[in-house]
C-alpha cells in the first residue's frame, strides 16, 4: 500500500498482482478511514500500517532537535512535515534505516524515553527491505499514507483529524490519477 500511495515509480517495482492487491487494500482503507469516527479511523490506520517500521522513542536536548531534523539520515515525517499542518518545533519525527540508527543516537546524544517524554520519534526501517516503497525512504516518509499512519499514532484530536485529512487528500489524488480507484469508491 505504501508503494502505491507513495508514487507510481515505487509501485512500478511491484508485480501486477501485488500492485492490484495493494490498490484494493488501499481503497478499502480509504473508504473505512473516510466513513468511520475519527478515533476508529485513526486506530484502523495505525493497525493497517503497523508493520511499516518499528517506532523508537528518544529524548534529545531541545537545542539538538534542529540538528536531528537536518540530519540526512532522518527522513522527516509525521508532525515534522509541513504537510501535517501541525506546529511541532519541539519534536523531530522521521524515518531512518536501522543501519543508521546507532550512529544517529550517538551523534545526537539521544536517550531512550517513554512516550510522554520523547521528543524524537524515529520509525526504524530494516535495511535491505525488499519492499519497493522502502527503496526510496524519503518519498515513502512524505507520502500521504505514511503521514496519516504516523499522525494516527499520536493521542491528540488534532493529530487524528490531520491523519484523516491526509487520507482524504490521498483519496483525491488517487481518484485524479487512477480511474479504477474512482469507480471502486462508487460501487
Amino acid at each position: 500500500m505504501l508503494a502505491v500511495a507513495a508514487s507510481s515509480q515505487a509501485a512500478a517495482g511491484l508485480s501486477p498482482s501485488a500492485r492490484s492487491r495493494a490498490r484494493s487494500r488501499l481503497r478499502n482503507l480509504i473508504v473505512h478511514a473516510s466513513s468511520a469516527q475519527p478515533d476508529d479511523a485513526a486506530a484502523h490506520l495505525a493497525h493497517a500500517l503497523r508493520n511499516r517500521a518499528v517506532r523508537a522513542l528518544f529524548v534529545a536536548s531541545p537545542r539538538d532537535l534542529p540538528d536531528v531534523r537536518d540530519d540526512e539520515r532522518v527522513h522527516l515525517s509525521g508532525v515534522s512535515l509541513t504537510e501535517s499542518d501541525m506546529s511541532a518545533g519541539g519534536v523531530a519525527d522521521g524515518y531512518v534505516s536501522s543501519d543508521d540508527l546507532e550512529d544517529l543516537v550517538v551523534d545526537h546524544l539521544l536517550s531512550p524515553a517513554p512516550r510522554p517524554r520523547a521528543n524524537v520519534i524515529l520509525h526504524v526501517v530494516a535495511p535491505g527491505t525488499e519492499h519497493p516503497a522502502m527503496a526510496d525512504l524519503d518519498a515513502m516518509a512524505r507520502s500521504p499514507l505514511a503521514l496519516a499512519a504516523d499522525l494516527s499514532e499520536y493521542d491528540g484530536v488534532r493529530e487524528m483529524n490531520e491523519a484523516i485529512r491526509s487520507v482524504a487528500d490521498l483519496q483525491a489524488k488517487l481518484v485524479d490519477s487512477d480511474p479504477n480507484t474512482a469507480g471502486a469508491e462508487h460501487g
